[in-house]
């Protein structure tokens, strides 16, 4: 059910949608936590997915630093990222799904003409994994990816890029983010921010955010417009 946290809303009607990736579209973080262990430890390491999950996907920290606070060294990373590039390719390709709601979303936007980008702290390869096993490219023409940008979530810098990129700006876009990270750096860019949390994230600290979601499949372009009334009476 919609928790409205009256802090950042539009004031007019959305012109343009931006989307994280992991987390909201599909549900990758439990994969990515599992498929860095599984590199992790075949490198003679071990990775508590639950601190990754308090580390990078709460907080925003990298990875890397997690591989050097585990006694990684400098030379093996890049075998340890590739088996994990591998092992991730692999899960998608065979137990993932879309998480409710999506399909319709993107859906209803394209008939709207309302121009979407995926903005993900994941890399290239990543996305492109996702987008390719989901055929979603179609839906995403704009792309920016943690290898896009100097500075991770929560730091705003890839939503101002973000809104540069659709031509508008930050305040004319919507963004969708099932992290407290992302939402902090959706606040900071001045882009109203729906937030959908996960098992993952659910719990964590999501001021800032106009809306708190179960599901994307609770966004309707009905809700988005009275999202737009709702900030233009404050």
């Amino acid at each position: 059910m919609a928790q409205p946290l009256v802090h950042l809303r539009p004031a007019a009607p959305p012109r343009g949608a931006i989307f994280d990736m992991d987390g909201l579209l599909v549900d990758t973080e439990p994969v990515h936590a599992a498929a860095y262990a599984l590199a992790f430890r075949e490198a003679g390491l071990h990775l508590d997915p639950e601190e990754y999950r308090r580390h990078v996907t709460l907080a925003g920290g990298t990875i890397r630093d997690l591989y050097r606070a585990c006694g990684g060294t400098p030379d093996g990373w890049d075998r340890v990222f590739a088996r994990k590039c591998e092992r991730f390719r692999q899960v998608i390709a065979a137990e993932v799904a879309l998480l409710p709601g999506v399909t319709a979303l993107l859906a209803a936007l394209a008939r709207r003409g309302t121009p979407c980008l995926l903005a993900t702290g994941s890399s290239r390869f990543n996305a492109d994994v996702v987008l390719g096993r989901f055929g979603l490219g179609r839906h995403f023409p704009l792309v920016l990816t943690g290898d896009d940008v100097r500075r991770a979530k929560p730091d705003p810098e890839v939503f101002y890029r973000a809104a540069a990129a659709l031509g508008l700006d930050p305040g004319e876009c919507v963004s969708f983010e099932d992290s407290p990270k992302g939402v902090r750096a959706a606040a900071e860019a001045g882009v109203p921010c729906v937030a959908v949390p996960t098992a993952w994230t659910r719990g964590g600290d999501f001021t800032g955010a106009a809306l708190v979601l179960d599901s994307l499949g609770e966004v309707t372009p009905a809700l988005l417009e009275s999202l737009w009334i709702a900030g233009r009476e404050l």
